[in-house]
């Protein structure tokens, strides 16, 4: 059975999330709790927050035991960019981008095994002939027919005046 939790808007580079995760993905998630706690990083604390957030669902939600539950995947996606700027020389501006990431964590717990339901395909007996359809086939509605348009031609070099740059002058 698959258990899922998620959390989105955490206002960290998901670029930086990546490497925490992929340090921790291949452990149990009590293991992965334990580890976390030692990696000084911002955001070590907000995965660990997600894992513990799926074992609480687990079982709370669905009476599991934690200790058996391993990780079925943890996802990083990029969630949206705050663009903000800063003020630099000549009154220009450099833009910032604030990076936020999205963190779904999926936690499988292999004693409870889930069978997919059989779906039932309708048999036709070979008595019975196929239906045949009485309604008509479907004809274009318009009978205008569109003209296709010019391809695009390109403009001669001659007409193209590439910028001069104004020489600069000494002055004495």
């Amino acid at each position: 059975m698959k258990i899922k939790a998620e959390q989105k808007l955490i206002r960290i580079s998901p670029q930086k999330m990546r490497r925490i995760v992929n340090s921790i993905k291949h452990l149990p998630p009590h293991q992965a709790l334990v580890q976390l706690e030692f990696i000084s990083n911002r955001s070590a604390s907000s995965i660990a927050k997600v894992i513990k957030q799926a074992l609480a669902n687990a079982s709370h939600n669905f009476n599991l035991t934690t200790t058996t539950m391993i990780f079925d995947s943890i996802q990083v996606n990029e969630g949206p960019t705050f663009k903000r700027w800063r003020a630099v020389s000549r009154g220009r501006a450099h833009s910032i981008a604030k990076r936020t990431s999205h963190l779904i964590v999926t936690l499988n717990s292999p004693s409870v095994s889930t069978k997919p339901l059989k779906q039932s395909t309708p048999t036709l007996s070979k008595s019975t002939p196929p239906p045949v359809s009485t309604s008509k086939p479907l004809q274009p509605t318009s009978t205008t027919t569109t003209q296709p348009s010019k391809p695009f031609t390109s403009v001669p070099q001659s007409v193209i005046k590439s910028p001069k740059k104004p020489q600069a002058t000494k002055s004495k």
